[in-house]
């Protein structure tokens, strides 16, 4: 018997989809999903169970490989302004720099 997620909780399952075959467009941009390359030639997407049925409709394999629940960022998580702008000078100093910048 197969139970249901209750309402309240939305999943994002991470993917992978084969590789592009070569001169194709790729169906899920059409889609507009965002991707990442993944292993192989492969790619890694975040979709919902809705993704995962459109893309298996227009005949791309889908192999489902993680669920994430959908939930609010950890506050903890989020990087400040200015420690972004910290973290950027420390990454790059010593090169150097078009004037102006």
């Amino acid at each position: 018997m197969q139970q249901e997620a209750p309402d309240h909780i939305q999943i994002r399952f991470e993917a992978e989809l084969p590789p592009r075959k070569e001169g194709e467009a790729y169906p899920s941009d059409e889609l507009g999903l965002d991707r990442i390359p993944g292993p192989d030639g492969t790619f890694r997407v975040l979709i919902t169970a809705d993704d995962a049925m459109r893309l298996l409709d227009r005949g791309i394999e889908v192999r489902l490989l993680k669920a994430h629940k959908v939930q609010p960022l950890d506050p903890k998580l989020i990087m400040t302004d200015e420690a972004a702008k910290a973290l950027l000078e420390e990454q790059t100093r010593g090169l150097r720099r078009q004037e102006g910048e």
